[in-house]
């Protein structure tokens, strides 16, 4: 799924690739449902649609495509991959979506599954994740600190009144200083997930 990674800036051929991977799921239903892979056949193809819907922002679209490939896991077999994948995919999107309780169990659920084909490299993506997700926890910690009041002294010695107002950017989210509270400013949650895919 990382090869999609590639193509996160370019909406355009997201949506082409999307169409590609429908069209295909399509005549697998159409054409292919007594083929002896049927299941796997589709269940690759909705793991495609969801990663790519999960790209293109469209969450809930994201959220069917790896529930119906989680509802089939029984018709794979054993040692499939295609599960555990839609369980760690499906994490991603609550963490894009900064839902971390709900991002913590389907990873949980991801690392229960056991002896399926290339467990190990979905192990490391699976902890990258983790890490994400420590990361986010660490950061709001960080932001509930900066949310404190803090004393404020006039830099010029003046009294004037109004109230100063510093921006400062640290890299990530911006602060607003003002006479008393620190004021985190609200930003657009999604401006930062693609660049912080690549």
């Amino acid at each position: 799924m990382n090869g999609f990674y590639i193509l996160a800036h370019d909406s355009n051929k997201l949506q082409e690739t999307l169409d590609i991977v429908n069209n295909a799921l399509k005549d697998c239903e159409l054409n292919h449902q007594d083929d002896k892979f049927y299941s796997d056949s589709y269940g690759s193809g909705l793991l495609l649609r969801g990663v790519l819907l999960h790209f293109l922002r469209r969450y809930n679209e994201a959220h069917e495509a790896f529930d119906q490939l989680i509802d089939m896991s029984k018709e794979f077999d054993e040692k499939s991959l295609l599960a555990p994948n839609a369980l760690l995919e499906k994490a991603m999107v609550y963490i894009d979506l900064k839902q971390k309780s709900k991002a913590s169990e389907y990873l949980q659920k991801a690392i229960e599954c056991k002896d399926y084909q290339l467990e190990s490299r979905l192990h490391f993506r699976i902890n990258a994740a983790m890490q994400r997700l420590k990361q986010m926890e660490n950061d709001s910690s960080q932001n509930d600190e900066s949310c404190r009041t803090i004393p404020y002294s006039d830099p010029i010695g003046s009294n004037i009144g109004f109230y100063q107002i510093l921006q400062e950017f640290d890299g990530s989210d911006e602060i607003l200083v003002t006479e008393s509270r620190w004021i985190p400013t609200v930003s657009d949650p999604m401006s930062d997930l693609v660049g912080s895919e690549a």
